[in-house]
C-alpha cells in the first residue's frame, strides 16, 4: 500500500476552510441573503471587499458569513 507523504496534514489544514465554505454555502443557499448581499455590494466597498477575499482564499468564509461578519456588512 502506498502512504502519500504528508497527505494526512495538508487534509487536515483544509478543514477549517472546508467548514467555513459549507457556512456560506448554507447561508448563501436562502435566496433573501443573497438579495441582501447583493444590494449590500453595490453600496458598501467594506462588502465587495470580504466577498473578493473569499472567492481570492485569502479570507475564510466562516469568518465573513457569521452572525459578527453580516452584521459588520449591514453596518459599514
Amino acid at each position: 500500500m502506498v502512504k502519500l507523504i504528508g497527505y494526512d496534514e495538508r487534509v487536515e489544514a483544509l478543514r477549517p476552510l472546508y467548514r467555513g465554505y459549507s457556512i456560506a454555502q448554507h447561508w448563501l443557499s436562502k435566496p433573501w441573503l443573497n438579495d441582501l448581499i447583493a444590494t449590500l455590494v453595490r453600496g458598501s466597498p467594506y462588502t465587495l471587499t470580504q466577498l473578493e477575499a473569499i472567492m481570492n482564499e485569502t479570507r475564510n468564509p466562516r469568518e465573513v458569513f457569521s452572525v459578527e461578519g453580516v452584521w459588520k456588512m449591514l453596518t459599514r
